[in-house]
């Protein structure tokens, strides 16, 4: 199924000092590259759900009351309660405000608090603020795990979707490792040149 923005969304959203175009099916060749420099060169965490998105491996780790999952990227944590505690309130940021509950053999997270600057995949896709996602995890074998993602938020998209990536248990021997990248990072001299500027 296609997901479209809602009819009254804007079809460009404005990334430092460039729009970039949400709905150009025609549009150059160089536009991806200019979108994935601009998002991925600045070193902002990829929040919810994309964080869950491979090439990076992932460590989750789960005790009674918590369950925590460390992404070699951007170092990201994420600490779900699952103790049935309140969301904060005016709570803003890239991961937001998780909460779990069981559901059988399922871990069932509700995300809230999105900031609103995280993107759904590299050509620069948004959710927006008000943003929400609700998030299963359900092991399907001992080294599989079924992960899916229901975003929502009205102001943005015309529907609900739902994203599922299969996740595979990482080998023995492969270690979260450090990455080199800092929020914020505005070093404009390695990201490309657009419309023929010189750096």
């Amino acid at each position: 199924m296609e997901h479209r923005l809602a009819p009254a969304s804007s079809s460009t959203r404005q990334v430092g000092n460039f729009h970039i175009c949400l709905e150009c099916a025609n549009a150059p060749p160089t536009t991806i590259s200019i979108v994935n420099a601009i998002l991925s060169g600045q070193c902002h965490m990829h929040g919810v759900p994309r964080v869950m998105f491979p090439p990076f491996p992932l460590e989750i780790i789960q005790d009674g009351n918590f369950v925590l999952i460390l992404a070699e990227t951007e170092h990201g944590v994420r600490i779900i309660p699952t103790d049935g505690r309140p969301f904060l309130k005016d709570y803003s940021s890239w991961n937001g405000d998780s909460r779990g509950h069981w559901e059988g053999d399922t871990l069932v997270v509700e995300v809230r608090g999105l900031n609103g600057r995280g993107w759904l995949d590299q050509a620069g896709n948004f959710m927006g603020v008000g943003a929400h996602v609700v998030e299963r995890f359900r092991l399907t074998g001992k080294d599989t795990l079924d992960y899916q993602a229901t975003v929502e938020n009205p102001k943005v998209f015309s529907q609900p979707f739902t994203l599922r990536v299969p996740l595979r248990r990482r080998p023995a021997d492969v270690e979260l490792l450090e990455y080199g990248c800092i929020e914020g990072e505005r070093d404009a001299a390695h990201l490309p040149a657009v419309n023929g500027e010189k750096r």
